[in-house]
């Protein structure tokens, strides 16, 4: 098992990205999911260098992170002959299983110069009733 699914198996954070059938293909992007020390919040680092920060939608329902977006490509436009390709262009598209309930609502996401997205979502307390699994929320995305 590569160490990558291992440490999220081992976490209970899971990653899934399904990619529907007869759909292009999308790039995925890196990402880290972890929580504050104080284990109130859950943090989501995306890398997404070259991505607009206007282009990036993210959604949340229950406990499914959505963000997609579109990364340009400027260098294949002309006709080149590549000697190494390893960065992906095109529509990309992250889904990821939260393990924990989030107050959606209270999200927020921050797209910084150096191509990371950082998405905060408050985990939702015991006491407090369960989010709507069937409600979406969509977050902003500010430039920082």
């Amino acid at each position: 098992m590569s160490r990558r699914l291992e440490s999220h198996t081992r976490t209970g954070l899971t990653l899934s990205q399904p990619q529907p059938v007869g759909s292009d293909p999308c790039w995925i992007p890196n990402t880290d999911i972890y929580e504050s020390e104080d284990g109130s919040k859950i943090y989501v680092v995306m890398e997404l260098a070259g991505v607009k920060a206007g282009g990036v939608e993210i959604q949340i329902k229950g406990r499914m992170l959505t963000v997609q977006g579109e990364r340009p490509d400027a260098s294949r436009k002309k006709k080149h002959e590549f000697q190494q390709m390893e960065i992906d262009y095109g529509h990309f598209e992250r889904r990821l299983r939260i393990a924990s309930d989030v107050v959606a609502g209270l999200a927020s996401a921050r797209y910084s110069n150096n191509g990371f997205l950082l998405i905060t979502m408050p985990k939702a307390q015991p006491d407090q009733p369960k989010p709507d699994i069937q409600e979406i929320s969509t977050i902003a995305v500010s430039d920082s």
